[in-house]
């Protein structure tokens, strides 16, 4: 069992557990508790917050994003040692109206100063841990790692987004992150996307061409708040240990209240296979090819059945 509190369910993880009478993740985002009980990035000496972090060091500095448009556009090869991000954080963020976010997956892959792999203190929950797409990883495809460190300043956080193809689910380490997230058939309005014809003539906008880029989180929120969400919208307010759960093609915008650390990851559910390959098939069929080939014997006998009706046998071996 669950409750709803901000009008998006709330309920143990135990409940998607993933065995063969637990039924299957919703279609719908929800928050998880107890996914991170035994995670000692969670309770370890003040588990993975920015201060824990600084405190004990990591091996590799860490990579920036977010601001304001015109840095976006340039901090994506941008690294600093996790205690220089610490003084910004102390500093609030150094009065930025939108702070600068570390947003980096090559650093879960090395450790702690004093040898502690950063993958020994976290663990992927089971109802989570069936990747459909993991045979694409590293190609071009899918040419990004699926998990990413998160610590963000105060008033930090992600534009508005969605993943196609690929759920997600992100955990909460330390401080709170709000969230919006809005249904895959949403008025592209509500969206508050920016396109070519919100760009200043004059080429002087916030994008490395001098084309205007989405709202920062901030910026979306403050916009937000002078109209009412749409009907279907989800808010959530998540806090230490809860894991905020997104299926594929739902739009999302998450601000940080309060210096957060977090992780999020991504994946391609199984249940999806049927309505995104051949969507894929029609729009972008090397990628689809690709992943047909990586799912090998674990593709749907429908599907493959239907596919063979229109596409080479030799194609898909």
């Amino acid at each position: 069992g669950g409750v709803c509190l901000w009008n998006t369910f709330r309920g143990g993880v135990l409940a998607f557990w993933g065995g063969a009478r637990a039924p299957p993740l919703p279609f719908e985002p929800v928050v998880l508790t107890g996914c991170c009980t035994d995670w000692a990035a969670l309770y370890c000496e003040c588990g993975w917050s920015v201060a824990a972090l600084a405190r004990r060091g990591l091996q590799r500095a860490v990579s920036l994003d977010g601001g304001p448009g015109f840095a976006r556009t340039s901090l994506s090869l941008s690294r600093v040692p996790i205690q220089e991000y610490h003084r910004y954080c102390s500093a609030d963020a150094d009065g930025d109206r939108a702070p600068l976010y570390v947003f980096d997956a090559d650093v879960l892959s090395s450790g702690f100063a004093d040898g502690t792999t950063m993958a020994s203190e976290w663990a992927t929950p089971h109802c989570f841990s069936h990747d459909a797409q993991a045979g694409l990883t590293g190609s071009t495809f899918r040419p990004l790692p699926p998990a990413w460190l998160l610590v963000g300043a105060a008033r930090s956080g992600t534009p508005i987004h969605d993943h196609p193809t690929t759920a997600s689910w992100n955990a909460l380490l330390s401080g709170a992150k709000a969230w919006v997230i809005l249904p895959p058939d949403v008025d592209e309005a509500e969206l508050l996307l920016r396109d070519d014809d919100d760009d200043d003539d004059d080429g002087s906008g916030d994008g490395a061409d001098g084309g205007a880029l989405d709202l920062s989180a901030l910026e979306w929120f403050g916009e937000r708040a002078e109209r009412p969400l749409p009907a279907g919208a989800r808010i959530v307010m998540q806090c230490p240990g809860e894991v905020v759960y997104v299926p594929a093609g739902w739009w999302h915008v998450v601000l940080n209240v309060q210096t957060s650390t977090a992780l999020s990851v991504s994946l391609a559910l199984r249940r999806d296979i049927d309505t995104l390959l051949p969507k894929l098939l029609k729009e972008d069929q090397p990628f689809a090819m690709q992943w047909l080939r990586s799912l090998g014997r674990d593709l749907p006998p429908s599907l493959k059945d239907a596919l063979t009706l229109t596409h080479a046998p030799e194609s898909l071996s």
